[in-house]
């Protein structure tokens, strides 16, 4: 049978016949005019008129959704299935499986029509994913990552995020990565590894792996830009044993903003700010006082997690006793403004501190 070139120029659904096609697809017996049903479906929710493409979404859409009420429409009739008969194919599927092997002739042959009609439509939904992996969807470029992928071996990355700070980084990272990775995917890779093996020095913290996401190509010097994150490797013609420098974003080195006001007598209004958004944050309303906002020992241990990226904090962390004796006024409970006050406290006598909890809060050293 030729291949059939066409191009659509309405909707598949409102198509004559369309569900005729659909049904010589999920019962045809014979494998090649199964084959040609099932290329030219999806031709019809894939190939549209000039003018039209913005709707191969819609289509595409169209087509998923046939295929998820299909695969429904037989799970309700194996449900409604007789015990005697759900046992007599379970009884089967044991002897086609064998001892220890998988004759999938014999599987399909004793499976009903309606598991043989899901495993159909599964395979037509894996054909609409390569098609969009080949051609692209939705405006995007095709990456073809799940078709033309090959293996880059040995990629180096020099790493220069110590110009920070005085953490310890690898000063190396050699990884083999497949080229239908994204340059995004790619960035992750090397920060996750650079981080993984990071040694921050006593009162330091790490920068925010989404700031070190600046590469460049130690050959050309080239520096790959973050309008390329969605290029595969491939595309962005990527060798192997290619050698890159990993760096800080220069927008995010910033310089530190004084947490205190002028006279340096107390903090200033923007850390004030900064500090009673903290307090909301996890405050919680008082049962004895609706009008009052406070943080028990629970709020304080969530709000330690945060601020120190621990996964888990004890319920008896003496870090939590600390901050909750600020509580004066209420015994077990801490304030707005004695939450203020432990933070204007420490800003003098340990602000480094202070700085590496407003870090992991997201908040930079000019405060922003």
């Amino acid at each position: 049978m030729p291949q059939v070139e066409l191009l659509v120029r309405v909707e598949p659904n409102e198509m004559a016949n369309i569900n005729m096609l659909w049904k010589i697809a999920l019962d045809c017996q014979s494998t090649a005019v199964n084959e040609h049903v099932v290329n030219l479906l999806l031709s019809l929710y894939t190939n549209v008129d000039f003018g039209m493409e913005h709707l191969i979404p819609t289509f595409e859409d169209q087509f998923i959704d046939k295929c998820c009420k299909i695969i429904d429409e037989q799970l309700s009739l194996i449900e409604k299935r007789t015990p005697e008969v759900q046992t007599r194919l379970t009884e089967a599927l044991y002897e086609a499986y064998g001892v220890g092997t998988v004759d999938a002739s014999r599987v399909k042959k004793v499976l009903h029509p309606e598991e043989l009609r899901i495993m159909r439509v599964l395979g037509y939904l894996k054909m609409l994913v390569h098609h969009s992996e080949r051609d692209g969807t939705n405006g995007l470029r095709p990456h073809s990552s799940l078709i033309n992928s090959t293996k880059l071996v040995g990629l180096k990355i020099v790493n220069s995020v110590n110009a920070y700070n005085h953490t310890e980084f690898k000063k190396k990272v050699e990884v083999d990565v497949d080229s239908g990775l994204t340059l995004f995917e790619f960035k992750k890779v090397i920060i996750n590894q650079l981080w993984d093996t990071a040694k921050p020095k006593e009162g330091e913290t790490l920068p925010l792996k989404k700031h070190c996401t600046k590469l460049t190509v130690s050959k050309t010097g080239k520096v790959l830009k973050d309008a390329d994150n969605g290029k595969t490797l491939a595309e962005l013609q990527f060798r192997a044993g290619e050698n890159f420098i990993c760096s800080l974003k220069s927008d995010v080195i910033v310089s530190k903003v004084p947490l205190f006001n002028d006279e340096k007598t107390d903090i200033n209004e923007r850390a004030k700010y900064i500090f009673t958004t903290m307090f909301k944050d996890f405050a919680k309303t008082d049962p004895e006082d609706n009008t009052l906002l406070i943080m028990e020992r629970e709020e304080v241990r969530n709000f330690i997690m945060i601020v120190t990226q621990c996964k888990s904090v004890d319920h008896d962390d003496g870090r939590i006793d600390k901050i909750i004796e600020h509580g004066k006024q209420k015994e077990g409970k801490l304030l707005l403004e004695e939450f203020i006050s432990f933070y204007r406290k420490n800003c003098f006598s340990a602000v480094e501190t202070v700085r590496s909890n407003l870090l992991k809060y997201n908040y930079r050293n000019d405060l922003r």
